[in-house]
């Protein structure tokens, strides 16, 4: 998810991006088996020698869920949903979920569409359904580094699901969010990395739903700079404190792979471009950076002060957005590299001042009668 639409000329920092890159902290300890371990593992692992994060373990590879469940149905599902006008209200929410998200997890579903007072046995059975029916592919991961912990499954469209949300709501869905599950062989299946990035984003999305604050979503949109070029956040989300008090936030996810430090310092290089051309009411209010675990934090803080100095930005993990949000869940980093809670209260639940819902319900439509009376 890297932007490549602008272009600098790096010689003169390339030889300082090298010295900095000697010094950066690595792990010294591999907490997995050193027996299934990869050869490199100490280059990717949490600088601390913990293990990966929940959407983090860089040797992770896809791994379907009951791959032909709903091979005869789907077809039949779509075709009378589509002539008896009969899809539910669930199904509608889910295939648009999925839709504009991607993939997600049961538990990212369940805040995103559902209330607190829908049963857990109902969700587990409608998403059972869905799966049976072929609307939805369920797929988890397999990595040769095991915490010993059970990974959740993920759901995202199949092929008919993603005709039918091409036929109700009027767009045409990229092609990696179409899944055809299969049986993969041993070490064949795609890489999660893509994947996290969606479903570590989510966490952040289904909070900002719960807590009824989130007025729009956006994947990478353009934003339009003064000298005519453009910048693409990963994710934009436009949420509201009170009314007339709408926030724009930029969201930025970083994982770790071959290249992150060099790729990084060139995203910020990016995005501080982005934030000296764009109009003061057109910056973010924040930039939320998601890193991988928190002694990553440090070292992504140090960057950010070199290379977006204009940027007001703040940091998260995994872990930290998929717990319960307190005072903890975003942080800043202090003078000697400790990570200092930087809460913001409205974003919590059950906060004062006007809600999502409330500033759509605003939004209403006069019909005018089109049919002519005689």
């Amino acid at each position: 998810m890297e932007d490549n639409v602008l272009s600098f000329d790096n010689a003169s920092t390339k030889e300082v991006k090298r010295s900095k890159r000697q010094n950066i902290p690595i792990a010294t300890s591999n907490p997995y088996d050193a027996r299934t371990s990869p050869a490199d593992i100490l280059q990717f692992l949490p600088p601390d020698g913990t293990m990966f994060g929940l959407y983090s373990d860089p040797y992770a590879r896809m791994a379907y869920y009951m791959p032909k469940n709903g091979n005869g149905s789907a077809r039949y599902w779509l075709e009378s949903r589509l002539q008896e006008h009969s899809f539910t209200e669930n199904e509608l929410k889910l295939i648009s979920f999925l839709s504009e998200h991607r993939c997600a997890s049961k538990a990212q579903i369940t805040k995103a569409i559902f209330t607190e007072k829908d049963n857990a046995y109902k969700i587990r059975d409608f998403l059972q359904k869905c799966h049976n029916r072929g609307i939805i592919s369920a797929f988890s991961w397999l990595s040769p580094c095991d915490n010993g912990r059970k990974k959740p499954l993920i759901y995202g469209l199949t092929h008919i699901g993603a005709e039918a949300a091409e036929y109700l709501f009027q767009k045409k869905l990229p092609k990696d969010f179409k899944f055809q599950a299969v049986q993969f062989p041993p070490g064949l299946g795609p890489s999660m990395k893509t994947f996290y990035h969606y479903l570590v984003a989510n966490e952040l999305y289904c909070h900002l739903v719960a807590a009824d604050r989130i007025v729009k979503w956006e994947k990478e949109p353009r934003i339009h700079l003064s000298d005519q070029s453009y910048f693409k956040p990963h994710f934009v989300a436009e949420v509201i404190k009170d009314a007339g008090e709408l926030k724009t936030l930029w969201i930025e996810v970083v994982r770790i792979e071959e290249g992150w430090y060099e790729n990084t310092i060139k995203r910020f290089i990016y995005m501080q471009n982005a934030l000296l051309k764009l109009p003061k009411e057109l910056l973010p209010s924040r930039i939320f950076m998601i890193a991988d675990c928190d002694s990553r934090i440090p070292i992504l803080n140090a960057l950010a002060e070199e290379y977006v100095p204009d940027g007001v930005i703040r940091f998260t993990t995994d872990e930290r957005l998929a717990g319960d949000w307190n005072e903890q869940t975003f942080v800043l980093c202090g003078p000697d590299g400790e990570l200092l809670g930087s809460p913001i209260p409205f974003l919590f639940k059950d906060s004062p001042g006007m809600t999502a819902s409330e500033y759509l319900a605003q939004q209403t439509i006069q019909f005018d009668d089109e049919f002519e009376d005689f």
